[in-house]
């Protein structure tokens, strides 16, 4: 499948399991996917202490303040 028509198919991915399974690895990993296809990408992690700004490349360590980290070249 051409991942580019998976993602604007796809308004919402929801990416739920147990502890331990890699949620916030299959979430960083879609994420990125979708943004190389040159879509907007917004990620929401419920769980505290996520290490999903560092799969993602942010600085610094995510809270819960909106942060912007890629944005494609103009």
């Amino acid at each position: 499948m051409d991942p580019q028509a998976f993602f604007a198919a796809s308004k919402l991915l929801i990416v739920a399991g147990k502890g331990g399974v890699g949620k916030t690895t299959v979430s960083a990993v879609l994420a990125r996917a979708a943004a190389s296809c040159g879509l907007s990408v917004l990620v929401l992690a419920v769980d505290a202490g996520t290490n999903l700004g560092t799969l993602l490349g942010a600085a610094a360590p995510l809270d819960d303040t909106e942060v912007t980290i890629g944005r494609a070249a103009a």
